[in-house]
């Protein structure tokens, strides 16, 4: 009886551990969100993943030093390592684990500490993620069950100037994955206008400030999920494009902050040839003022990068009407969007 008794004590446990990790989501916040409300991160998820588990790790990210943050990520993803072994074989199968921002860095940190044990979860998500765009991808495809998926946005201001100025190289989240493999790894570009954040609609003018926010790529993970988005593939091959340095170099990963005023001048498959007025004022001290001003045009790549610059407008329109032919149409493969 005794013998009996501990069996059935085993089996319930055995069901009650699986219940309490089947069909788990794990949402990994960004920075500055440590004090944050988890009530609006599950709203939106339960949206998304009706009737599964939701859970939303916290993690010291209140610091404005980044180096201190990236290092409290990369220690916190261990500790969500480890969290994930504890889960039964058969149950680990079925987690959906996801993280935005820095989270998704903590998310590619866990992947690699998983696929060195052969660790494997349901699928991988990330959104906006403040990743390099250029790292290696074979650790996050070993680990997901399911194709990778990668949320980004031309248009998340946060990600193409803070992570753009601290890393000097674009993120994962803002530019999509460099040279991304075709199996096992899906992308989907983010493209919003007046978005909605709950109940409040954002105005125009401040969209870039807020595209950054979790609940903005959450939704698309939603149309993605309802099968209302496509897989994002290149529109054009920029491989032919040979661009003229100028003599004083810039930076390849520097880019305009948005208090310059540019005026477009032309513009060819994300290429922009642009220009902006400097002005300055001399001889306040002595009482003879007088404004100065110069006129410099730039050509600005797919990114937003400067990839050329001039005083004079006629050699920069030269290269880039050169550029405009070395840009060759791609055409959109018909690929059907991952499912849930």
């Amino acid at each position: 009886m005794k013998i009996f008794s501990k069996q059935v004590l085993a089996f319930l446990l055995f069901v009650l551990v699986g219940l309490i990790y089947a069909d788990e989501v794990v949402f990994i916040p960004g920075w500055l969100t440590e004090n944050a409300q988890k009530g609006s991160y599950e709203t939106c998820l339960r949206k998304i993943y009706p009737g599964k588990k939701i859970t939303v790790l916290t993690w010291q990210s209140n610091s404005v030093k980044m180096d201190r943050v990236s290092k409290n990520a990369d220690a916190f993803a261990n500790d969500v390592a480890e969290y994930i072994r504890k889960y039964p074989d058969n149950e680990r199968s079925e987690l959906i684990l996801i993280g935005h921002s820095m989270g998704g860095r903590i998310v590619a940190k866990t992947a690699s500490a998983l696929a060195e044990k052969n660790i494997t979860v349901g699928r991988i998500v990330l959104l906006g993620a403040a990743v390099d765009f250029d790292i290696d991808l074979s650790d996050m495809i070993r680990c997901s069950r399911e194709p990778v998926v990668n949320i980004f946005s031309r248009n998340d201001s946060v990600l193409k100037y803070l992570y753009g100025n601290w890393k000097q190289k674009f993120a994962i989240g803002f530019s999509g994955a460099e040279n991304p493999p075709l199996d096992h790894f899906v992308q989907y570009e983010l493209v919003t206008s007046a978005p909605e954040v709950s109940n409040l609609r954002i105005a125009n003018a401040t969209i870039e400030s807020v595209v950054h926010l979790a609940q903005i790529y959450l939704g698309e993970l939603e149309r993605i999920n309802r099968g209302e988005a496509k897989p994002y593939r290149p529109p054009y091959d920029y491989s032919g494009v040979i661009v003229k340095k100028s003599f004083l170099s810039i930076p390849s990963e520097w880019t305009i902050p948005p208090v310059f005023k540019m005026d477009l001048l032309d513009s060819y498959a994300d290429w922009l040839l642009a220009k902006t007025d400097i002005k300055w004022k001399t001889g306040r001290k002595t009482g003879k003022s007088r404004e100065h001003c110069i006129t410099v045009y730039f050509i600005f790549d797919q990114y937003g990068r400067i990839a050329s610059w001039s005083l004079w407008q006629s050699p920069l329109e030269r290269r880039f009407n050169d550029i405009r032919t070395r840009i060759k149409p791609l055409p959109e493969p018909d690929i059907a969007p991952a499912s849930e």
